[in-house]
């Protein structure tokens, strides 16, 4: 008959043994779901390293390994590089584990199955866990543990647990992830927004500018015609006056004075006209060769003498339709201020060539699609212009000269824009000034 006090010690052990099993899983419950709290920390100052952290200090609270380690996935490579060991001591012996495993599939095997394995040792005196990292839709990585020799197996419990705490350090190292990618396409997106808004400010500018240059055209054209006729009756006047008191030293003195005051008017006035593009352009065919050739002399008398000009032209015969009249001031114009720039001896050199359709600026190969294309190039070799210079070369009124009155560019712009050409300037500080001007080839005859 059994003795009542060994009967009662061995319920107590019994009852015992249950009540530290169940607290060891009550415990590792909580350890395990104590780790959906680590979300909470993924969007401000958590990193992968931190989540391995945290998964190995409850795995390490949780399993008794004589050797243990966490394998991820390379981004790159799709390879499982080792991301934490532990002991340090035993990197070796977890190394060689792995391989033997790796040639034999029993990760691949793990991998497939998605779940805990235990597998006998390389040389079959111990069990290793092998358990995927994975979430729902991805594999994160895979975990290997080295039993010590007495421990066989996990208890189901346990097993089940240590899958939770996996499964949480999975879904946080996917959550990290993609966090990252949404904040790399924020950053993306944030630049290209910045972009199109800088671009649109852009358009906007240029808008204002077009609206602006524009009021100030139709304004300066209103004032010419009014200066014109003006000027209409004043040069008819003096011309009375001359033909009347040609015989009276007094009169002519006074008519000589008025004469060069009302021509300058007059010059200045056709240039307002020009750059509104109010005139009336008596248009005629010519070669761009006879264009040049006859202006040289007047080009000639606006240098100065130390200015060398070079003027080399085209051989084939270029045809362009243009108001000789209009296309002396450009030139002129053009020409007066590389001349300006120049300090001391320097050199103006004019060529023309004809350009083909890839070369044609692309605001006026949109704006005159089907033209052909001749271009009159003026290069000095001057003090050149800095970019806030060369942005409003073609201002109405804009002058870097003490005294001027900065049409000349302005109505240059004009009187090119009106034969539905283009102007162009190149220039950097101390390099000097290149002028291109862009005329349609016309497939017209010189009229006999």
């Amino acid at each position: 008959m059994p003795h009542p006090i060994i009967e009662s010690e061995k319920e107590l052990a019994q009852t015992e043994g249950q009540e530290t099993s169940r607290r060891f899983i009550r415990n590792a419950i909580e350890m395990a779901l104590s780790f959906g709290d680590f979300q909470k920390e993924i969007d401000t100052r958590c990193t992968p390293g931190k989540v391995l952290g945290k998964t190995i200090k409850r795995l390490r609270a949780l399993v008794r390994f004589d050797a243990a380690a966490i394998y991820l996935v390379d981004e790159a490579s799709a390879d499982l590089c080792r991301a934490a060991c532990w002991p340090n001591r035993n990197k070796t012996l977890v190394t060689d584990e792995m391989a033997f495993l790796i040639d034999h599939g029993f990760v691949a095997w793990a991998l497939r199955e998605r779940r805990g394995i235990t597998i006998y040792s390389k040389d079959g005196t111990r069990q290793i866990l092998l358990h995927v990292i994975a979430t729902y839709n991805r594999i994160r990585g895979v975990l290997i543990g080295i039993f010590p020799p007495e421990l066989r197996h996990l208890p189901e419990a346990s097993m089940e647990i240590l899958s939770i705490v996996l499964r949480n350090s999975a879904n946080a190292l996917e959550s990290l992830a993609f966090y990252e990618f949404i904040g790399a396409e924020k950053d993306r997106l944030q630049t290209i927004v910045q972009e199109k808004t800088a671009t649109v400010i852009g358009y906007e500018k240029q808008l204002m500018q077009a609206q602006k240059a524009e009021a100030i055209a139709v304004l300066a054209g209103g004032i010419a015609h009014q200066y014109n006729n003006a000027l209409t009756g004043l040069m008819g006047n003096l011309d009375l006056l001359e033909m009347v008191g040609g015989h009276t030293p007094e009169v002519m003195q006074y008519v000589a004075r008025l004469r060069p005051i009302a021509q300058r008017m007059s010059g200045l006035t056709n240039q307002m006209l020009a750059y509104a593009q109010g005139g009336q352009p008596q248009r005629s065919v010519v070669s761009v060769k006879k264009l040049i050739q006859d202006l040289s002399a007047a080009i000639r008398r606006v240098i100065k003498p130390t200015t060398r000009l070079a003027i080399a032209l085209p051989e084939e015969e270029l045809m362009v339709q243009v108001d000789f009249t209009q296309m002396q001031m450009v030139l002129l114009a053009v020409v007066g201020n590389a001349d300006e720039s120049l300090e001391g001896k320097g050199q103006i050199a004019i060529t023309a060539c004809r350009v083909s359709h890839d070369a044609v600026p692309p605001n006026l190969a949109a704006d005159g699609c089907g033209h052909r294309y001749v271009c009159i190039l003026v290069e000095d070799t001057g003090v050149g212009m800095d970019r806030e210079t060369l942005r409003r070369v073609c201002e109405p009124f804009f002058s870097t000269k003490a005294i001027g009155r900065g049409l000349g560019m302005a109505a240059a712009q004009g009187v090119v824009k009106h034969h539905q050409g283009w102007i162009e300037f190149a220039s950097e500080r101390g390099q000097g000034t290149c002028v291109h001007i862009y005329l349609p080839i016309t497939q017209a005859r010189t009229h006999t």
